[in-house]
């Protein structure tokens, strides 16, 4: 209760300093940060490689090397985001159109490969790639996944505005993120040039993997500037992971 007028007081003096024509005077509030959380995974190959310390790691923030205080071991759930090319033929005109059932199958099978390998307490969501930028269905729980129905196929390829869309979802503290995106390659029609989502890729929080069909493999200029755009990212083919799954 003793402090009321004071503040009343100091309140009125602002007010006066307005009022006269004069600036109220300034305040500096000074905020830092000591301690940072940085996730990182460790692998040799395929195989995730446990039991590192202090010691087996080293971190720099533009170029000065940083204090590491310790290293948890943490498994988190995590959010996968499934994102699927059911775009149309990108070289030449449509003679025919695509197999509804099997292009909808195709996907289906990815989805199950993915929720298959995916805990309990992980999710996945579904993304499409054509004319416009669809979400089959949000983050949901593996084991309460709906089958896959009713794609829109056949249009031109929003690739680059797919891949920045997913890679800019928020993601929560207690979570992390996995983009697994399959596609031709080819963009025809995105509001996102490649430069854009490439800066989005190398800040975005989620861990992402791209796909390369076998499709754009036969493009060598397509295939070669991938990697490139989508700076951190994962690049491989169909063709690769078709053999590692063997």
């Amino acid at each position: 209760m003793a402090r009321r007028p004071l503040l009343t007081a100091l309140s009125i003096a602002g007010a006066a300093a307005v009022l006269a024509g004069q600036e109220p005077p300034r305040q500096t509030f000074r905020a830092g940060t000591d301690v940072v959380m940085v996730d990182v995974s460790v692998r040799d190959g395929n195989r995730v490689v446990t039991g590192l310390s202090v010691e087996d790691f080293v971190l720099t923030d533009n170029g000065v090397r940083q204090k590491i205080e310790g290293v948890e071991a943490t498994a988190v759930p995590i959010d996968v985001t499934l994102v699927a090319d059911v775009s149309g033929n990108p070289g030449m005109a449509w003679r025919t159109s695509s197999n509804a059932s099997a292009v909808t199958a195709a996907v289906q099978r990815e989805v199950n490969q993915v929720a298959d390998i995916l805990r309990p307490v992980d999710r996945l969501r579904l993304v499409t790639i054509d004319r416009y930028v669809r979400q089959v269905w949000p983050f949901l729980p593996v084991n309460a996944l709906p089958p896959v129905r009713g794609l829109e196929m056949d249009g031109l390829a929003s690739t680059h505005d797919a891949l920045a869309a997913v890679l800019l979802h928020p993601v929560g503290p207690d979570r992390r993120h996995v983009v697994i995106a399959r596609t031709k390659g080819v963009d025809t029609m995105s509001t996102v040039g490649a430069g854009a989502l490439g800066a989005i890729a190398a800040r975005s929080d989620a861990r992402f993997h791209l796909v390369l069909m076998e499709t754009a493999l036969t493009n060598d200029d397509e295939a070669r500037a991938w990697p490139v755009l989508a700076d951190g990212a994962v690049v491989d083919s169909a063709q690769d992971l078709a053999h590692r799954r063997r």
